[in-house]
């Protein structure tokens, strides 16, 4: 038999000898290496997620720098939030917005109180002289009075109506005056002891933060704040 042939028959059984050594690696090293990325994957985009805290939440023991937990699965499946629960938000309401915190302290079909001298609004009355602002509901028709039209007007922006605000604060959609507005999303009134963000739609909603993973401040770890609940 030629050389040639005994060699080139040496060299196919050294390859399929090679083959089963390739699989086990595999099994052993990679297929576990992909499995474990895919989890985390869908960990990540349908269970847990993590944020940076841009600024402090002072009764929440919440400084800026920390890597928030969110639980996804708080408002997932047509879920609710309640009255006192801690919401992370996307405040643009965009897929790529900037992911606030915030305590949702009204709901759809509660009442909110605004400060006409300041243009502050709030879960609470603080004075005599603040007027009511009903917190939208799905479906809720809702009376437009002089103090509630700018904040009715931009929701329905946002909402895709065609809609303008006149000077004297009439509110047109598709060019005729309306009296009362229909809204489209459920709405939540979310703030924090230093901001008060506003009115917030379901959809605009991304979890329930518990707790901080870890924290960077001024590029260092702090290890006292490492898996530490919020307050």
């Amino acid at each position: 038999m030629p050389f040639g042939v005994i060699f080139q028959g040496k060299y196919l059984l050294k390859k399929l000898n090679l083959l089963p050594m390739k699989l086990l690696k595999f099994r052993l090293y990679i297929l576990p290496l992909l499995i474990a990325m895919l989890v985390l994957v869908v960990v990540r985009y349908f269970f847990l997620t993590q944020y940076v805290a841009e600024g402090s939440i002072v009764e929440w023991g919440v400084q800026g720098g920390d890597r928030i937990l969110v639980d996804r699965t708080a408002y997932q499946y047509d879920k609710r939030p309640q009255a006192g629960d801690r919401v992370a938000f996307r405040h643009q309401q965009q897929p790529e917005g900037p992911v606030c915190l915030a305590t949702c302290t009204a709901l759809p079909g509660d009442t909110v109180w605004m400060d006409t001298e300041r243009q502050r609004v709030s879960s609470r009355r603080r004075s005599r002289t603040d007027k009511p602002l009903v917190v939208p509901a799905a479906g809720q028709e809702i009376e437009i009075t002089p103090h509630n039209a700018r904040p009715l007007f931009h929701l329905l922006r946002k909402e895709g109506a065609f809609v303008t605000l006149r000077h004297n604060n009439d509110i047109l959609i598709d060019g005729r005056k309306v009296k009362t507005a229909t809204f489209l999303n459920d709405y939540y009134w979310l703030e924090t002891q230093q901001v008060p963000y506003g009115l917030v739609p379901y959809r605009a909603l991304v979890g329930k933060p518990f707790c901080v993973t870890y924290s960077i401040q001024d590029g260092t770890l702090q290890l006292d704040r490492l898996f530490l609940r919020l307050n």
